[in-house]
């Protein structure tokens, strides 16, 4: 006799698998940020990896930080910025560093918005949370010794090792910093997908199983007691490299 599923049990198999998307969907970032090369110059890019690019206002980009093969800083030049920060360096880069400040965001009874609790209030908000929003990125372009080094980051990914030097079927490791130290205990993801939870000493590991672009993200909140303008500061760092 064929197993004939009863309306309840359809009902749970919908509600575990919408558990499952849920859970899916909460290591996706609705922005990444990382550097593109752009003709002679580097370009500042917020979107969403591989090819969508969003507009955003330059003067957020606070921090721009480029290093060469034995980890000396290169001269960087910023220029004709308009709806993306652009930069000009005087040797090519192997990584490059960004922090970027967004400013006051609100989660509000209709939807996320880009503005401070106090302007959601006046304009009839409903806020439900109110927070700013912090995000860091490293890109990598080619071998050099800072790989496995802290670049002073509020928030980022450190590799114990360079991809490029992994063995066979060998995991790469990453350490989280926060202010310097490591974070314990915290979602990291690789490519929107896969993610792993760091452990006791900061470390989370990955299986790089395809070639190309590899992103590799997380997340933090830190809550603000006894403040009447926000609830959290939300921080987010990203680590971008290209598999062979």
């Amino acid at each position: 006799m064929l197993f004939q599923p009863t309306r309840v049990t359809r009902l749970v198999v919908a509600g575990i698998s919408m558990l499952s998307i849920l859970i899916s969907a909460s290591v996706v970032f609705g922005h990444h940020l990382w550097i593109n090369q752009n003709g002679d110059g580097y370009m500042v890019a917020r979107g969403a990896l591989p090819d969508r690019l969003d507009s955003y206002d330059p003067t957020a980009v606070k921090m721009i930080k480029a290093v060469d093969r034995n980890g000396g800083e290169i001269p960087i030049t910023r220029i004709a910025e308009k709806e993306k920060a652009l930069f000009r360096a005087e040797r090519p880069p192997c990584l490059a560093a960004v922090r970027c400040e967004w400013g006051g965001r609100v989660e509000t009874t209709r939807g996320k918005k880009l503005m401070t609790r106090q302007e959601a209030e006046k304009q009839g908000f409903k806020v439900l949370k109110a927070f700013t929003s912090t995000q860091t990125s490293k890109t990598m372009f080619a071998e050099t010794t800072a790989i496995s080094n802290p670049l002073g980051l509020v928030f980022e990914v450190v590799p114990l090792k360079s991809p490029y030097r992994l063995g066979p079927d060998e995991p790469l490791a990453v350490k989280l910093l926060f202010d310097g130290a490591p974070l314990k205990h915290a979602v990291v993801s690789l490519n929107d997908q896969t993610r792993t939870e760091t452990d006791d000493q900061g470390i989370a590991r990955f299986t790089v199983n395809q070639s190309g672009r590899q992103l590799i993200a997380a997340k933090h909140i830190v809550p603000v007691k006894d403040n009447a303008e926000i609830d959290h500061l939300k921080f987010m760092t990203f680590f971008i490299f290209e598999a062979k």
